[in-house]
């Protein structure tokens, strides 16, 4: 027999073998793959409680809004979704039985929609015995009246502050009502004196007393450090890091309308939460002010290892007519 011959013979014993344990399973040893999935999937299902209230940018319960229902319920391979549609008026209160998520979205006319996602059970966790209702309290949905929305720049990219300290610097001066390409350039910085018109990522030295941020034996930070990200600009300009954004809310740059006057500092040097929750999908959301133009922008990903040092994630939306209006319809 030649080798191809010995390779299809092993491979027709380890294929029959298989099918054995499979046979086997299925005559009382384990559950079937089918009925392990549906296991599965009666544990990501259940009842999910949503009640909270709908009001405008003053405060006021709004009335005649439309609420898309889109319900996901686990079950087979992928699940399945229905939707729905209800009106509600200032307060409201859904319950949703057997769904492993639910997706509402709430609009009236003249009006910011918003899209909020509620889930039976939080990624990664598992439902205690007995755990078949999840109630979401007190919901707050805010829809701002549409005012003048603003045609805003959109550039993004990732800053990097390799291990070896050759930082990669946005150099966002050649940004401008003009311009819709960002650039990235190489240069040497330290992150504690950068050139003018650039935002950049950095490591910078945070005393020798703080401890590594390590988690399961990774590091997230290195000991004596802080991950810093910072836009200099000699008119007085900067960051300005926007309200926490509301759990559940899918479109949250939305909420950003109006970037304020002053408050703007030349860096932000993230926290140790803000490291861990962006691995877990946690975005942030701030204000910029760059060469008297205005803007808002996310800290999309902060990621670090060792031999690549640091990499951070971000957008950038810039107001070209020089106005503080960045409102925008996503």
């Amino acid at each position: 027999m030649g080798a191809s011959g010995r390779h299809l013979a092993v491979g027709l014993v380890v294929l029959v073998a298989s099918a054995g344990v499979l046979c086997a399973q299925g005559e009382g040893r384990g559950p079937g793959l089918g009925e392990a999935l549906r296991q599965h999937n009666a544990v990501r299902n259940g009842t999910i409680v949503v009640e909270g209230e709908v009001v405008d940018d003053l405060g006021q319960a709004l009335g005649n809004v439309t609420v898309d229902v889109d319900r996901h319920i686990a079950s087979g391979w992928e699940g399945k979704s229905v939707r729905g549609r209800e009106t509600v008026n200032g307060r409201f209160r859904f319950s949703f039985d057997g769904n492993s998520s639910v997706v509402l979205m709430f609009r009236r006319n003249g009006y910011h929609w918003e899209e909020l996602d509620f889930r039976f059970m939080p990624s990664g966790s598992e439902a205690t015995p007995g755990y078949r209702t999840r109630t979401f309290s007190d919901v707050h949905v805010v829809l701002p009246r549409i005012g003048k929305l603003a045609a805003l720049h959109d550039y993004s990219a990732w800053l990097k502050y390799p291990a070896a300290g050759e930082a990669t610097v946005w150099d966002i001066a050649k940004v401008g009502a003009e311009r819709r390409v960002s650039e990235s350039v190489q240069m040497a910085l330290d992150g504690t004196r950068p050139p003018q018109s650039v935002v950049y990522a950095a490591i910078v030295p945070a005393g020798n007393t703080m401890q590594a941020l390590t988690v399961k034996g990774y590091v997230f930070r290195p000991a004596g450090s802080a991950f810093r990200v910072g836009l200099s600009d000699g008119l007085g300009g900067g960051l300005c890091m926007a309200p926490p954004v509301a759990p559940g809310n899918r479109y949250p740059m939305r909420g950003l309308l109006e970037a304020p006057e002053a408050g703007y500092v030349p860096f932000i040097d993230l926290s140790d939460q803000q490291i861990l929750d962006s691995r877990k999908g946690q975005q942030y959301y701030f204000y910029f002010k760059l060469n008297g133009f205005y803007g808002k922008g996310q800290i999309v990903m902060i990621l670090f290892h060792p031999d690549r040092g640091l990499e951070v994630r971000m957008t950038f939306r810039l107001q070209p007519d020089g106005s503080r209006n960045v409102e925008t319809t996503q």
